[in-house]
């Protein structure tokens, strides 16, 4: 047989990463740039012992292709000691024949065998398939075929409650964290009187951000301890955390009665919220995930960030309330204290409802697995989850940097920005933003559905599209200083938002596997929100201040657009499909049949019609 001029390959990685039945199957492995093909190699005269065992791994392989074709498009190899027992399939897209010449310690040529005889016992007997230019690895089958037992089927009442307590719990404690940036003018004037309004501003916002230089601590400790002992008790604790540190601001005296100690005081009770907060997303968004159906997570999900709007509406119209009906040195006397104060009697009412909580079904069934891992210590699990997950972190850094920038930038700075910057009412100001955000709300909500129609890349890349477009017309309409022009300009940015907050209470939980998922989307979430969200406000106001350019916030959104665009081109589809992890996740018994329905169908079309399939 004539063969065309092959490729020299070393193969010491290939071989033990590809066959070895402990190693996972994704398909960056190997590249290799050659013709879609499946071969087989017969190794007559060494026995065959685990592929794993680096005696018998190949030192270099060569590759060459034959026009012939083999017609054999799909194989299941029975299961062998070589594969670990297990059954191994393997498919390939066109009918070329790859000639294979594998060189092992000893100089053992294997030859070429048509895969159809299908021996094994003395015989090592490989299958492959590869895509051009994109890579070549191993695909094992599952241990056992899908059961009825297997999917998760959610009891939609406690579905509903999960959600309603996630939502409500969210809007509590997004309550006590909002409301420091309604009335962060408010704050600079009774916690840092001798400076100008620009410096007041700067420095409350100071504060508001060093909060979030603790959020990653609170997620490093909050979110692998919710991996350990559930969901719902860490939950709890951030709940009760969050209520303690916004309480105790309504009860710090004043700059003029106990001097430098009040801003340190306020900068205490900061780090306290931010530790608590640091495990609250995280948390609150792998509860709703995990209870959640496939067909629907993208909008039970989407109640998480409703949930924020609520919270967000509530400290809005709280101070807004507050500034309409009071006079300025009432306000600056005792009427800030209030809105924290409500903090204490929330956050009893929020654990009261996540204390009475189950935990989720995704969680309980890693309790088998938990246990045979007990003897790996806390230290050892997170330094495990920051080397084998830093890909899928570095994704959820650039997803929640697009994210929480908007956020902050929309519903944080620019109430600020309208009064302390454009001279603009403060109070004209806050009910702007007040109306925004409850048209947001059912934006949220169709997001969070429409994501689990067409997907959540098309959604989130409308949103980073967007604002890449309009914030500077939007920007720009802000700036004219008048009520339309402003609502307009701040409902173009609320739009876009929307995009972010129907899509990403599902989007992230989905990046990471189930005994990992809480602590590892807590820490890339809050890891992003210090760097980036939190520090928005403080970062563009610097730079309002120090260039004089107003179109500053314009220019931020759109550089943290691009960094969201590619952010979102490199995530992979979720939508629709089980967490990692986990087995499918239903809402009935007939939608658990109807899933085993397809599934066997699809295993029958496979062996009937392979060609079909493969072309598919």
């Amino acid at each position: 047989m004539e063969a065309s001029p092959g490729l020299d390959l070393p193969v010491d990685t290939l071989f033990s990463s590809l066959l070895n039945p402990r190693h996972s199957t994704q398909p960056d492995c190997c590249t290799l740039g050659a013709s879609v093909a499946q071969f087989s190699c017969v190794q007559p005269s060494i026995p065959v012992v685990p592929v794993h065992a680096v005696s018998v791994l190949p030192t270099k392989c060569h590759f060459a292709t034959s026009p012939r074709g083999i017609g054999i498009v799909h194989r299941t190899v029975s299961a062998s000691p070589a594969f670990g027992g297990r059954a191994t399939a393997f498919s390939a897209r066109t009918e070329t024949r790859l000639v294979a010449k594998l060189h092992f310690p000893g100089n053992v040529r294997l030859a070429h065998a048509e895969p159809s005889h299908g021996r094994l016992g003395n015989n090592l007997e490989l299958f492959f398939m590869a895509i051009p230019n994109v890579g070549l690895w191993r695909q094992p089958q599952p241990e056992k075929d899908l059961s009825l037992d297997d999917i998760t089927i959610v009891d939609k009442s406690l579905l509903k409650r999960a959600v309603g307590a996630m939502a409500i719990g969210n809007a509590m404690e997004w309550f006590d964290f909002g409301v420091y940036s309604y009335i962060a003018v408010t704050l600079g004037k009774v916690f840092f009187p001798s400076a100008n309004p620009g410096a007041q501003l700067i420095a409350t916002f100071g504060t508001f951000a060093a909060a979030f230089l603790v959020r990653p601590l609170g997620g490093m400790v909050f979110g692998p301890l919710g991996d350990r002992i559930g969901r719902k008790r860490v939950l709890a604790m951030t709940m009760i955390m969050m209520a303690i540190g916004t309480f105790c601001i309504g009860l710090i005296p004043t700059y003029g009665s106990i001097g430098i100690l009040a801003p340190i005081l306020l900068l205490v009770a900061r780090l306290v919220q931010g530790f608590s907060t640091g495990g609250e997303y995280g948390g609150a968004a792998t509860f709703i995930a995990e209870f959640a159906t496939d067909k629907k997570r993208g909008f039970m999900g989407s109640f998480l960030e409703f949930g924020t709007l609520v919270g967000y509406v509530l400290g809005a119209g709280c101070v807004a309330v507050l500034t309409a009906t009071m006079s300025e040195q009432s306000l600056l006397s005792w009427g800030w204290r209030i809105p924290f104060l409500i903090a204490g009697p929330m956050g009893l009412i929020g654990l009261y409802i996540r204390l009475k909580l189950e935990e989720t079904p995704a969680f309980q069934r890693e309790a088998d697995k938990r246990e045979s891992e007990a003897h790996s210590t806390p230290k050892e699990q997170l330094r495990d989850m920051l080397v084998k997950q830093w890909r899928p972190m570095l994704q959820c850094v650039g997803l929640v940097l697009i994210f929480n920038v908007t956020d902050y930038m929309a519903l944080s700075y620019l109430p600020s920005y309208l009064s302390a910057t454009l001279k603009f009412n403060e109070t004209h100001g806050l009910f702007i933003v007040l109306i925004v955000m409850v048209l947001m709300m059912p934006m949220t909500l169709g997001a969070g559905h429409l994501s689990d129609k067409v997907g959540r890349k098309p959604v989130m890349l409308f949103g980073c599209v967007g604002l890449l477009l309009l914030s500077i017309p939007a920007l720009n309409l802000i700036r004219m200083g008048t009520m339309l022009p402003i609502f307009g300009g701040m409902l173009i940015l609320g739009v876009l938002l929307s995009c972010f907050t129907g899509a990403m209470p599902s989007a992230l939980p989905a990046l990471f596997p189930t005994k990992i998922r809480y602590g590892a989307l807590a820490i890339g979430f809050n890891v992003s929100v210090s760097l980036f969200g939190g520090t928005t406000p403080l970062v563009t106001a610097w730079l309002v201040s120090s260039t004089g350019n107003l179109m500053m916030p314009a220019y931020y959104l759109m550089g943290a657009s691009l960094i969201g665009i590619v952010s979102v081109l490199a995530l992979h589809e979720t939508a629709r499909q089980p967490l990692k992890g986990s087995p499918p996740c239903v809402g009935s018994r007939s939608e658990a049949h109807a899933v085993l329905r397809g599934v066997r169908q699809a295993a029958e079309m496979d062996d009937r019609m392979p060609e079909a399939t493969a072309r598919a």
